[in-house]
């Protein structure tokens, strides 16, 4: 009987995920649609002809929007959009994304394997060479301790 109903969940938990799938693919479709009349429809000709010497008075519209010069585009809250940090293809790892991939599991590995257990992690063993070599006391401790203080006291430790 639980087997059954499990069965009858799983199946309509799919059956709302291809509703969900089919819905997305018709919003999908109709906003690439809508994008593609107004793009049609725009004045990137005139901006073009403007832009070209072709005077007249300035272009209204969508494609104009994009080439006012100085402002910058604003969000739904009417505030300037943030823009994302780039990210750096040529750095000094020299790899690509797959070394990401292994930092990112090595990093698993590493947090698996520190205990969550009270008594164990006083007990957890420290490689105080490591620590000492890669300078974690001043990058990591002491801002950490630093920003607890300031909870703590209300202000920066003195000294």
């Amino acid at each position: 009987l639980e087997r059954k109903r499990d069965e009858e969940r799983k199946v309509k938990e799919a059956e709302q995920r291809k509703a969900q799938e089919a819905a997305a693919a018709k919003l999908l479709q109709s906003v690439s649609m809508s994008m593609q009349a107004e793009i049609k429809s725009s004045t990137a000709d005139s901006a073009i002809n403007t832009a070209l010497g072709g005077g007249g008075k300035a272009p209204e519209g969508p494609m104009a929007a994009l080439f006012r010069a100085g402002e910058e585009p604003l969000d739904a809250n009417g505030q300037p959009r943030k823009h994302k940090p780039l990210t750096r293809l040529d750095g000094p790892s020299g790899g690509g994304g797959g070394e990401v991939k292994l930092r990112d599991d090595e990093m698993r590995r590493l947090i698996q394997q520190v205990p969550t257990d009270k008594a164990k992690a006083f007990a957890f063993a420290i490689d105080w060479e490591s620590v000492a070599d890669h300078n974690i006391v001043e990058k990591k401790l002491r801002p950490w301790v630093k920003k607890k203080v300031t909870e703590y006291l209300g202000a920066e430790e003195q000294g």
